[in-house]
């Protein structure tokens, strides 16, 4: 059975849209991992308040 805890979800650029989606995931238990590569403070900070998990590189999703 899947559950929240055993699901992950990556999101390529938490923008406004984006970090509320994975802020309503991870809220539930979803791990919710975002690529920073390339990525400015303000998306940073957008990921950081949402409670999402950071990756460096977007070949790096998969290996998490």
């Amino acid at each position: 059975m899947v559950t929240p805890a055993s699901t992950t979800v990556g999101l390529l650029h938490p923008g406004d849209m984006g970090a509320a989606v994975g802020a309503l995931l991870a809220a539930r238990g979803v791990r919710t991992l975002w690529v920073s590569e390339g990525r400015g403070l303000a998306t940073r900070r957008r990921a950081r308040e949402a409670g999402l998990v950071e990756v460096p590189r977007l070949e790096d999703l998969g290996r998490v």
